[in-house]
């Protein structure tokens, strides 16, 4: 059997190695988002004026 990708983008897979390749890929992609996502949320917004000052 074969996974299937349907038109709505859903991927189903065929067996349990490919959902678990699926699911991997999923969590490296849910946690590059995170470091984005604190690195927002706590950075300071003024540290670029040290860079464009060049201090």
């Amino acid at each position: 059997m074969e996974a299937v990708t349907l038109a709505g983008g859903y991927y189903i897979p065929a067996n349990d190695s490919e959902r678990l390749a699926g699911i991997r890929a999923l969590d490296r992609q849910r946690q590059d988002e995170q470091k984005r996502i604190s690195a927002l949320m706590y950075g300071d917004l003024n540290e670029q004026d040290k860079y464009l000052k060049g201090s």
